[in-house]
């Protein structure tokens, strides 16, 4: 199931660098690869009589933006702790 995941996300990266919506953009855009792993087990699970669907052109709509080289800060290790009331 994971390869077949792996290879899903390949092909509708293939196929969406291909269209290229929109080329002036800031960010890179990449292929959600949680959504691919969704969709291959969807695709397993579905009934025999429902009709198929193209998954590559589904996959296409879930996308995110690549912002790592555009980051002007290091990320915080730890989050925010709680601040306590004991003060009062």
């Amino acid at each position: 199931m994971y390869n077949f995941g792996v290879f899903l996300a390949n092909q509708a990266a293939a196929e969406y660098e291909k269209k290229k919506k929109k080329p002036g953009n800031k960010y890179r855009y990449s292929i959600d690869f949680s959504a691919a792993l969704r969709k291959a087990k969807d695709y397993f699970l579905r009934r025999p009589d429902q009709k198929p669907v193209d998954i590559i052109r589904l996959l296409c709509r879930f996308v995110h933006a690549v912002k790592e080289e555009y980051r002007r800060f290091a990320r915080p290790l730890r989050g925010i702790g709680a601040i306590h009331f004991n003060y009062r």
